[in-house]
């Protein structure tokens, strides 16, 4: 399922760091949770996925998770704007391998989440 464009709108996208905007009043935030919005692990996760696929021009398959930390929830009501950094990327013939931070984008210290993440190119 896409969610660019309909759950996220990319308000920049500078190298590998993309500013973000969660809309709030998305079909999944009435079910995850009804009046306390809280952005979805997989969802962040598929964000990270659509933004490499969209910087790279390619297609990504999500094929490990190597490893995802969600430190803090992010809510579209607190949190409408958020940063998501490429820290390290590495792009091979048929393979991605990144690591990501989800922070916020007003203040980069407020850390929401981090992975690493392998992806095949399709």
């Amino acid at each position: 399922m896409k969610l660019s464009g309909d759950f996220f709108n990319v308000d920049s996208a500078d190298g590998q760091r993309f500013t973000v905007t969660l809309n709030a009043d998305h079909y999944i935030y009435r079910a995850h949770f009804p009046g306390h919005p809280v952005t979805p692990g997989v969802c962040l996760v598929q964000m990270v996925q659509e933004l490499l696929a969209q910087s790279l021009g390619c297609g990504l398959f999500l094929r490990t998770v190597k490893n995802v930390k969600f430190v803090s929830i992010v809510s579209p009501l607190t949190d409408a704007k958020i940063a998501v950094n490429v820290t390290k990327l590495n792009v091979d013939e048929g393979q991605v391998t990144a690591q990501a931070q989800i922070v916020s984008a007003a203040d980069s210290a407020r850390l929401f989440a981090k992975m690493s993440l392998v992806f095949e190119r399709i």
